[in-house]
């Protein structure tokens, strides 16, 4: 996504953080929102322009070697129910105890099945 918008923009930083907003929250961001955005677009840059490793090393989050068709990870990848409950658990909610209620049963979001992935947090 980043490609494209970049593709789309080119360097102008307001329409960048503008349509990046859209996309992510489905409106447009208020003036603060997008002043916040911005700041916080030049303190990134400029900590990854003062520390190269760190920006390569960021750059590689996500890399796994896949298939032929780079469409399954063939090592290192995790099932989305783990994927969830490592994500929920980050943001301090208990994967076990979080239900919706969707035709008279409980159901979680990780199933019957998410575990903490303990090797992802760092």
């Amino acid at each position: 996504m980043a490609g494209k918008l970049l593709k789309k923009h080119g360097e102008w930083l307001d329409a960048l953080s503008t349509e990046s907003f859209r996309l992510l929250t489905s409106r447009q961001p208020h003036a603060e929102e997008l002043e916040i955005l911005n700041e916080l677009y030049q303190q990134q840059l400029e900590h990854y322009q003062a520390n190269e490793d760190e920006a390569k090393e960021f750059l590689k989050t996500g890399d796994a070697p896949a298939d032929d068709y780079s469409y399954n990870v063939v090592e290192g990848g995790v099932h989305v129910h783990d994927l969830h409950a490592t994500i929920l658990k980050q943001l301090g909610i208990d994967h076990e105890k979080l239900t919706f209620k969707y035709q008279g049963r409980h159901f979680r979001l990780t199933d019957v099945h998410g575990k903490v992935v303990k090797e992802l947090i760092g």
